[in-house]
């Protein structure tokens, strides 16, 4: 199967999240940067509704609940702008939230 190539090599589509991103204990993730168009506070984010991101964190937790000595699954972090932040975001149950959002505060002035 062909793909084309964005201009950092990655497949531009690829048919299984995981041919982007390996969950193996060798080559697994310390932290993801999620993207996204919204976020609450207690981390729910609100994507783009295809799930690649929470599909291969569901299968980073089931593998480091399954094997003895797997690492633990990648911490994830959501950098935003205030005006991207909002009080609830509708979720699903196969949604993962995220771990840290950070955004900018108002400031006083």
């Amino acid at each position: 199967m062909s793909h084309s190539h964005s201009t950092f090599a990655l497949p531009a589509k690829a048919t299984q999240s995981h041919e982007l991103l390996p969950s193996s204990p060798a080559g697994g993730l310390d932290l993801i940067v999620m993207p996204g168009l919204g976020f609450s506070a207690s981390g729910d984010r609100l994507g783009r509704g295809k799930g690649y991101y929470d599909s291969y964190l569901q299968r980073c937790r089931d593998a480091a609940q399954g094997a003895p000595g797997a690492p633990p699954p990648p911490r994830t972090v959501a950098l935003a702008f205030r005006e991207q932040m909002c009080d609830s975001i509708p979720t699903s149950p196969h949604d993962v939230p995220v771990d840290v959002v950070l955004f900018e505060e108002q400031s006083g002035a």
